[in-house]
């Protein structure tokens, strides 16, 4: 029983919660075979009052809705009993895409964060990091396949980025993230399970298989196309009985299977992915490896290796992340692109199962020299200030609108030494030197030389060429489009991409 049913059943019904309720039962009417409706999925509709939409509860024809409106009185006592608000027009936007649409197409995945995501505090989230919520609007949509929801977006806004992503035949998947729309996130139920309360659920498999039932009718209720899984640093507490590695092994097997299952039976073909790590096998102490690669490849539609914070991993170098910094300063290097292909082999995942995600940020060193940076501080900083090497919008470091602000002197961050970008071939990254003017939080001034690296239109599209070309991976990912300042600077890193 919904909530809007087990509201008080004493009072009557209003006239809203009385179409709501007729037009939850029209959805129902069946399809002929064959027959596609824009954004049908086979689930039920949560159709409800938007600013304009659904003209009597008879209507059937998505294409034929009529503005329906209501006093906000009534439109506010149909929030408080449950409905879910949703602005699309026409209301077959608000339900997921057809899953049998573009199951295996070329993926160009964007990660979109919601304004409160990504705001550290250090000098770079001082001098801003241009995510206002709403960056998504100036995706190029002949390009972005899917998108991937990087906290809770909610009110209009989540739902205006679901309908036009929808209009444009783009995936939106369930967000890795604590809430949705206000509500507990059942997916993320397990993992905070057994990484916060220390609980062996992954191995229990009642409890696994009741919350994938949850997780798959919580996808379709709210409309996504699938389930985004970032499970970052799962792993045995030490605490936990001997033996612990691999009853997680074998546990997230079960947990995923039951997830692609349950999916099936509710919204057949939809998407399933996994963030994973850039090296499949450095993501966990050696010989106790946690994630079955290869066990876990029939179940998800790909994995996505994070393919940043890699400054000092060289071909030569072997293992990584190694952080030793002078040997390599990209955040990326286009040839880690090669070593991740083959670290997912020897785990038995072939490259079409891999969307490489590729960074809109940068990473940035203090120089030993004020004269030259041929060697660079390593020793860690002041945490309020820059943050660390590895910066992007979560834990601090140049955004690519910074980098080029900074690089043009139209910020107050410092004062840039270079006419030019220059340019690393071996990693395909650009980079310049800039001084310091700022004061750390004791109220010192820097005015040290710092060297800073990250991609612009040019290198992003060398490595996404090689990346979909050569590699003949199954596309990129892009963390986080909202770190271009504008739209401008946008448009030209999605031109970069190559065209399918």
């Amino acid at each position: 029983m919904s909530k809007l049913q087990a509201g008080n059943l004493t009072r009557p019904p209003t006239r809203m919660q009385l179409l709501w309720l007729a037009t939850v039962a029209s959805c129902w009417t069946p399809v002929a075979t064959g027959t596609i409706l824009r954004g049908q999925a086979r689930s039920t509709e949560r159709i409800v009052y938007a600013e304009a939409h659904m003209a009597a509860a008879t209507l059937r024809d998505d294409t034929a809705v009529a503005p329906f409106s209501i006093d906000e009185e009534e439109a506010r006592e149909h929030a408080a009993a449950g409905g879910t608000p949703c602005p699309c027009v026409p209301a077959s936007l608000c339900r997921p895409l057809s899953p049998q649409q573009h199951k295996s197409r070329r993926e160009v995945f964007a990660y979109h964060s919601s304004g409160d995501v990504g705001r550290p505090p250090n000098a770079w989230a001082a001098a801003g990091l241009a995510n206002n919520g709403s960056s998504w609007r100036s995706y190029n949509w002949t390009k972005v396949t899917s998108i991937g929801l990087f906290g809770e977006i909610n009110g209009v806004e989540g739902w205006d980025l679901l309908c036009t992503a929808h209009r444009n035949n783009v995936r939106v998947l369930l967000p890795w993230y604590q809430t949705v729309r206000g509500q507990p996130n059942p997916v993320i139920e397990p993992y905070n399970a057994y990484r916060l309360e220390h609980r062996e659920v992954y191995t229990n498999q009642t409890y696994i298989a009741a919350n994938a039932k949850q997780v798959a009718s919580f996808v379709v209720s709210n409309g996504y196309d699938g389930i985004l899984i970032d499970a970052e640093e799962l792993r045995p507490s030490p605490g936990m009985a001997k033996g612990a590695y691999g009853r997680l092994r074998t546990g997230i097997v079960f947990w995923i299977s039951r997830l692609r299952a349950e999916l099936d039976i509710k919204l057949p073909n939809a998407m399933l992915t996994w963030t994973v790590d850039s090296n499949a096998t450095n993501a966990d102490p050696p010989k106790k490896h946690t994630i079955d690669f290869a066990a876990l490849s029939p179940y998800v539609d790909f994995f996505q290796p994070m393919m940043y914070c890699l400054s000092g991993d060289t071909p030569i170098a072997g293992a990584f992340p190694r952080r030793i910094y002078h040997t390599s300063r990209s955040n990326d290097p286009i040839w880690s692109l090669n070593l991740t292909a083959q670290t997912f082999a020897k785990v038995g995942v072939d490259r079409s199962k891999l969307v490489t995600v590729l960074p809109w940020f940068g990473s940035d060193f203090t120089c030993t020299s004020l004269v030259s940076c041929d060697e660079l501080v390593l020793t860690a900083r002041d945490t309020k200030w820059f943050g660390g090497q590895c910066g992007q919008g979560t834990d601090g470091g140049p955004s690519l609108g910074q980098a080029l602000a900074l690089f043009a002197n139209e910020t107050a961050l410092g004062r840039s030494l270079s006419t030019e970008l220059s340019w690393d071939e071996p990693s395909a990254t650009s980079y310049f030197d800039w001084v310091n003017l700022t004061k750390n939080h004791s109220g010192v001034a820097d005015g040290r030389r710092h060297q800073l690296w990250f991609d612009t239109p040019r290198s992003f599209g060398l490595k996404a060429s090689m990346a979909i070309d050569t590699l003949k991976f199954r596309g990129i990912g892009l963390w986080l489009p909202e770190l271009a300042a504008t739209a401008t600077q946008a448009a030209e890193m999605w031109r970069a991409i190559p065209s399918s």
